[in-house]
């Protein structure tokens, strides 16, 4: 039953959610998904760099990786001669 929540032209399911595909494994590449998009992709290996709706059961959150460390930046030193 849609929860009234649309994904581009598709009512989102609400055991679904919306997740970007960045890669998948070559063993999976044509495995067929479960709700085809608006463009018509109906397999993960077309779904690469495209938003999908997928399964939430089978969502695994980690933590996201440390932000980098700020940079230091030297300052200049008081002792510094200046030139006139």
């Amino acid at each position: 039953m849609p929860s009234g929540h649309r994904f581009n032209t598709v009512d989102m399911q609400d055991a679904y959610c919306t997740v970007e595909v960045l890669m998948v494994e070559s063993r999976y590449e044509d495995d067929f998904i479960d709700i085809l998009t608006s463009e018509g992709i109906e397999k993960l290996g077309q779904a690469i760099n495209n938003f999908i709706q997928w399964p939430r059961q089978y969502i695994r959150l980690i933590d996201p990786p440390a932000p980098p460390s700020p940079s230091i930046v030297p300052q200049p030193s008081q002792e510094a001669e200046t030139y006139q």
